[in-house]
């Protein structure tokens, strides 16, 4: 660790912990994410070095940048490249949603990581934004491969997995899952970046199912199946929906019809019609997409609307993706970053380490709750706060 100087706290989770750091050598600044268990939990050791294993294999401009992993008095440690904010940040400091056109910037991004990870036949299982992170050019890291697992029909994957409002219904009911429940997750998460809610707030697992049937109807006739099997659904009956609430009534107005029918075509009941991550890409949605072609740089942002805030002041500069201490472009840009008055630096500057608030959407004719069940059990992070969890 005399490598690094640790300058703040990050977050923090289940895990552990992550900081902010700066290499002492190179000046470039890092996040540690560092481990509560020690090297010797063999669980915990086999669980960090698959997703060591995995960071390795993904090099993408949209993936976050896995720099070394070390062990120290016993503690395992990775460090990442240090990516400004994740998009938790940015629905909480708008909390009525995000312009369109940044909403399709960033899910085109998503969409180009998932892809990239789906080749290599890795699935994520845990997209949700606080694992998304956002530079201040607006270039997307999709980072915390935790629950990432190289996807084989043969192995059997635990249904446990992936914060439950991302979660598709197939991982609710138990039934074996594909690649495509990361193309679920992303079609609720872009949904709650148009109006700052989650699409299906579900407090429990059956709360979920509800609110998922009460948006697309009744879970497919093998999900039913699933769900009368399911041990924790013991003596339960799906919840009765008297008048749907489909997601073209939810956001009419808000965004096109195009964009609704992207959102439709991601949250399928039916697994096999959901949008595959090479379909997405090539869905009608983002053809008005402007791509930076030059080598290494990422999207050009001048005086306008932004996602950090309504108004702002900054210099048309474009970043390199990856960019190294000793580059010219980046000391041009930092160069740039400093003339700006200090009163208008408010949108770059953010303090780690607040406590991220959970927003919650009412949803009417809830079911009545009895017994301990475990389909209706509330988790502490239910009810409380939201963490960081992960880079």
């Amino acid at each position: 660790m005399n490598k690094y100087e640790i300058l703040s706290l990050i977050g923090e989770g289940a895990y552990g912990i992550v900081m902010k750091a700066k290499n002492r050598e190179s000046g470039e600044i890092v996040a540690i994410k560092k481990f509560k268990e020690s090297e010797d939990d063999e669980s915990a050791r086999k669980t960090i070095l698959r997703e060591v294993k995995i960071l390795k294999m993904l090099k993408h401009e949209n993936i976050v940048q896995l720099r070394e992993a070390f062990r120290r008095k016993g503690k395992l440690y990775l460090v990442f490249e240090y990516v400004d904010k994740n998009l938790l940040e940015i629905i909480e400091e708008n909390q009525n949603g995000i312009e369109p056109e940044k909403i399709k910037w960033y899910i085109y991004q998503l969409c180009k990581a998932i892809n990239f990870c789906h080749m290599q036949n890795v699935i994520h299982r845990d997209i949700k934004p606080e694992n998304l992170l956002i530079s201040l050019t607006g270039s997307l890291r999709l980072c915390d491969f935790g629950f990432a697992r190289l996807f084989s029909n043969k192995d059997p994957m635990t249904d446990y997995v992936a914060t439950r409002w991302y979660r598709a219904p197939e991982l609710l009911v138990g039934f074996p899952y594909d690649l495509s429940v990361d193309m679920w997750a992303i079609g609720c998460m872009m949904a709650e970046l148009i109006d700052g809610q989650p699409l299906f707030p579900g407090e429990s697992d059956i709360d979920q199912i509800y609110c998922i049937q009460k948006c697309l109807g009744m879970l497919i006739p093998q999900h039913q199946e699933a769900f009368q099997r399911k041990k924790e659904f013991s003596g339960l009956k799906l919840p009765k929906i008297q008048k749907l609430e489909s997601v073209e009534k939810r956001y009419q107005g808000k965004i096109d019809r195009n964009a609704i029918e992207f959102i439709e075509n991601l949250i399928q009941m039916d697994p096999s019609k959901r949008l595959t991550a090479s379909q997405a890409l090539q869905h009608s949605y983002f053809n008005d997409v402007v791509i930076d072609k030059r080598p290494q740089t990422s999207l050009s942002i001048e005086r306008g609307r932004s996602a950090f805030s309504s108004n702002y002041y900054r210099p048309k500069i474009s970043l390199p993706v990856n960019p190294s201490p000793n580059n010219t472009q980046q000391k041009k840009s930092q160069k740039n970053y400093l003339s700006i008055p200090p009163d208008k630096k408010r949108f770059v500057v953010k303090e780690y380490g607040k406590v991220y608030k959970k927003h919650l959407t009412h949803v009417g004719e809830r079911h009545e709750v009895k017994g301990n069940n475990p389909a209706f059990r509330i988790t502490s992070n239910d009810l409380h706060r939201r963490k960081v969890d992960g880079v």
